[in-house]
């Protein structure tokens, strides 16, 4: 039972790549998403591992499989720590007192903004695509914004504009 099925074929070179390193590879890729972490699992470095890719479509299929195995398996654990938080341990006087789980606001924005991005990304986070929609529902805060930035070119705040050695106005 593979968790991305595939014809693993043995490296040509000695001490490489055989069908079982290169099932482990793609097993623990699936499972964590991180090539260093496969890559010692299968008992070779990541190196090695970026040019078997190369070499074989069927390893490469395999891993771009795992990998969108693993962005499920870590997408789901994502919006956990979001919503139910992570557990910190409390300490007094060098002993563990209790625990409180600490949901991550952050996180859920951060995730909420990627995956809907005309709902909860900021203005400048939309990409070109999204602009037409972030003008209409934003139509005051671009001017305003471009006032005072023009007003800065202008010299309008003299106070920051003043030449090295000036002394300020009295009040």
């Amino acid at each position: 039972s593979q968790v991305v099925p595939f014809d693993a074929r043995p490296s040509r070179k000695t001490g490489g790549w055989s069908a079982e390193r290169q099932q482990r590879f793609i097993e623990t890729l699936a499972e964590t998403g991180s090539i260093h972490v496969s890559a010692k699992a299968a008992a070779l470095s990541a190196r090695s591992a970026y040019a078997l890719r190369v070499r074989s479509a069927a390893f490469a299929a395999a891993w771009d499989a795992a990998q969108q195995l693993a962005v499920g398996r870590l997408s789901a654990l994502a919006f956990d720590r979001a919503v139910h938080g992570r557990i910190d341990q409390l300490y007094s006087n060098g002993n563990l007192v209790g625990e409180k789980r600490v949901p991550s606001d952050r996180l859920l924005m951060w995730l909420l903004a990627r995956l809907d991005p005309k709902r909860f990304a900021a203005p400048w986070e939309l990409r070109a695509d999204h602009a037409a929609d972030s003008a209409g529902r934003y139509p005051r805060r671009l001017p305003r914004a471009a006032r005072r930035a023009d007003g800065h070119r202008r010299g309008l705040n003299r106070a920051v504009l003043r030449p090295i050695g000036q002394t300020p106005p009295l009040p």
